[in-house]
């Protein structure tokens, strides 16, 4: 922090070159300009001086990441005149959260500190399936405790107006994050954590365990008795082992003998019972009798156990299967099939050389991490390819045979979404969250679906109160746009390469909740008006799979038309990495271009801004790496986004004068009454293109129409950053001459 005397956004010819890698230096390591973020653009700090009004931003503070997540906000302040001292600058200053500096050395203290939860502590998961009602019933009662001490003690303008806005939505949002980990910490709520147990755990009863390790102990007792053995260690005949080479064999014997009588420990009538004090050629074939006689009698014993255990499990697997065609549908199958759940260990790795191609198998945590990271920072593109994205700040950036089609539509009307903007009532919240599924993963606070649905009432109004705080300053948390990243493995193998692997991001639970509330509404408003086309809606209320096929099979039955057959090429396409390739300049104007409000546009497009993800891993979290481009595919809201980001392609096609000849025309019969044909009404209509969130159909009446289309898509494929899986492109005709031949 200090006076950088330097704009990091000014005049590049005005900044000498060391200021310019000072600010490179901070970008590098992703420390954030507090200014910026809470204000969106830097404030001046400076008085020139032809005037008293600041106009020059060359005072700064940056942090990292993880400060941001604990700052409440930042802003400039004007020094007081009757100072001391007189400076022509504003002071900036930043509001960090106290707790962030505290220390917990042990676990009794972040009990009773259990307001604070720095992110570097691992995160615990609790064992809800011991909860029951009565437990539950506690740790509701608590929860509003924790919320109401929280609030009073040291969060007194929680309510107030005079605060600005983006610092009472943080504020609130450590209370409530705070008071739900202080409720779980909390000694008389009985909600435990899973027990992480150091060593292997195995349900082979301990008998069975024991028997096993004996027969050990007297297969190696009896390997002495081996006339091979003895004669190989002595280096001569068995006859010919003089006393002394005899007796310097023999010494362990009396701990051996111990071993041997220890084992009766296990029986009710001792094996073992008789064993001479030390072995002497006499004695020698008759203790190597009774150890055998006493490893026969313990494999008898220990197959009497195993079979005990084998009926039980048989029984126990039944029950479970049972159990499971109820409650666990996917694990019966998984046991039917006896098929295993697959999944990857990221203790090891293997990476290509890009220049080269040699592979290296790496098993150092920290070469793991980074070339994870760069993985999924990246996802298969280069960091200039990341760069070179076009920026659309308006319509007129697009090339122009798309403009228009970005242009706002005409007929939505202002009021048309009207109904996403009132304030969240607190019987939609309770509705919300009883929908809410249980055992999903948490997001970085730890805050589980769970805990949500067992809140006090009202902890439910100081929910509501925040979401609608969030609604009406269009403000997010800065602790919502961190999330863990776990990887999954891809239909294929698994071969130590991380890119047979794609991401599931663990989002904050309140967030995937409020953007659930919002998602809905807006799902209402597509649905019921007629603003997105007719042939790209997947996802909204009362589409599916139906209409698409159904359009499809119709197209496919008109062009087979006995005695009016029709040549039809069908073209297939398969988008590659949906989500992670949208560009969100684009996708703000395809925000305005369907009417959405400037105050949703704007939470829906920080959702998808100044984003950091840590990688799930054996050895912990990696480092935060900024996720440069796309959105989260694990938001509630991501498939809305994807129809809205395409939509422009489909209402060109809709809208563009295609050629009669290039369109192929379907013939439908609409029945009116069965029972007279003659009332049916034809309905005819052209279809070339049908989206189902990335998969796309392609119909033409020729090969020659079908690439004039794919040319129309292909060149609105750059504009937004989509590329084809060509692996999973096809290609469909009912031309049977060319059956076999390259197109």
């Amino acid at each position: 922090m200090g006076d950088f005397n330097a704009n990091p956004k000014g005049s590049s010819s005005h900044t000498p070159s060391w200021k310019k890698e000072i600010f490179q230096s901070f970008k590098k390591h992703h420390l954030t300009n507090t200014i910026k973020f809470f204000h969106e653009t830097l404030l001046p700090t400076r008085v020139n001086r032809e005037g008293s009004i600041p106009t020059s931003a060359i005072d700064h503070i940056y942090t990292s990441q993880h400060i941001i997540e604990n700052t409440f906000y930042s802003d400039v302040h004007s020094i007081n005149p009757t100072l001391e001292f007189t400076t022509d600058h504003k002071a900036p200053f930043v509001i960090i959260d106290k707790h962030l500096f505290y220390s917990h050395n042990s676990l009794g203290k972040q009990q009773e500190l259990s307001t604070h939860r720095p992110s570097q502590r691992k995160k615990l998961k609790y064992n809800y399936n011991q909860m029951d009602n009565e437990k539950w019933k506690i740790y509701t009662d608590r929860s509003s405790l924790h919320l109401n001490k929280n609030i009073q003690q040291w969060l007194p303008d929680a309510y107030s107006e005079i605060r600005p806005s983006k610092y009472r939505v943080n504020k609130k949002w450590k209370i409530i994050k705070y008071s739900i980990e202080a409720t779980k910490y909390d000694k008389s709520v009985l909600l435990k954590p899973y027990q992480q147990l150091s060593h292997y755990k195995t349900d082979v009863p301990l008998p069975i365990r024991q028997l096993k390790n004996k027969i050990i102990v007297i297969h190696d007792t009896l390997s002495r008795f081996s006339k091979r053995k003895l004669e190989h260690t002595c280096n001569t005949t068995l006859d010919l082992i003089t006393p002394k080479s005899w007796n310097n064999y023999w010494s362990p014997w009396p701990s051996l003998r111990w071993n041997l009588y220890n084992i009766n420990k296990l029986f009710k009538t001792p094996i073992f019972t008789q064993l001479p004090l030390q072995i002497s050629r006499p004695n020698f074939k008759q203790t190597k009798h009774t150890i055998q006689k006493g490893l026969y009698t313990c494999k008898e014993l220990l197959k009497e156990h195993q079979l005990k255990y084998d009926l039980n499990n048989i029984d126990r697997y039944i029950t479970q299967r049972n159990n499971n065609l109820i409650a666990n549908q996917r694990r019966m199958i998984n046991s039917i099939m006896d098929r295993k759940p697959r999944t990857i260990h990221l203790d090891r790795l293997i990476i290509t050389d890009p220049t080269s191609q040699a592979q290296t198998l790496t098993r150092c945590p920290s070469t793991i991490a980074s070339h994870v990271n760069k993985h999924f920072q990246t996802l298969g593109q280069s960091i200039q390819e990341l760069e070179t994205v076009p920026v659309y700040k308006t319509i007129s950036d697009i090339p122009p045979p798309f403009q228009e089609i970005y242009r706002h539509i005409s007929h939505i009307h202002m009021n048309t979404y009207d109904s996403v903007l009132v304030p969240i009532t607190t019987d939609e919240l309770i509705t919300t969250i009883s929908s809410l599924p249980n055992h999903k993963a948490s997001g970085v606070s730890g805050i589980t679906y769970e805990d949500i649905k067992h809140l006090h009432k009202d902890f439910f109004d100081f929910i509501v109160n925040f979401f609608n705080d969030i609604l009406t300053s269009g403000h997010l948390p800065n602790g919502w746009n961190n999330a863990h990243l776990y990887p999954i493995l891809k239909p294929t193998d698994w071969g130590y390469n991380i890119k047979n692997t794609r991401p599931i991001i663990l989002l904050e639970t309140f967030r995937k909740l409020f953007i659930k509330i919002i998602t809905s509404r807006l799902q209402k408003v597509l649905s019921n008006a007629s603003i997105l086309q007719s042939n790209n809606r997947a996802g909204l209320t009362g589409e599916s799979t139906f209409q698409p096929l159904q359009h499809l099979t119709h197209t496919i039955e008109m062009a087979n038309l006995i005695g009016h057959k029709q040549e039809l090429w069908i073209g297939l396409q398969d988008l590659s990495k949906t989500y992670d390739r949208i560009n969100t300049s684009l996708l703000k104007l395809s925000l305005q271009r369907i009417g959405i409000p400037n105050k949703i546009n704007s939470l829906i497009l920080q959702l998808f801004t100044n984003r950091y993800n840590q990688v799930i891993t054996p050895t912990g979290y990696t480092p935060q790496y900024k996720v440069i481009q796309g959105i989260d595919q694990g938001e509630v809201i991501s498939p809305l986004m994807w129809i809205v980001y395409y939509d422009p392609l489909f209402a060109y096609i809709n809208t563009a004068p295609i050629p009669p000849e290039d369109c192929f025309t379907t013939i439908v019969k609409r029945k009116k009454n069965i029972w007279d044909p003659s009332s049916d009404r034809e309905v005819e209509y052209s279809l070339s293109v049908q989206g189902y969130l990335d998969d796309t159909t392609w119909v033409a009446p020729s090969l020659s129409a079908l690439n004039r289309l794919l040319s129309i898509a292909e060149d609105f494929y750059k504009i937004a950053n989509i590329k084809i899986n060509k692996d999973k492109y096809r290609i469909l005709t009912n031309n049977t001459s060319l059956a076999n031949k390259p197109v």
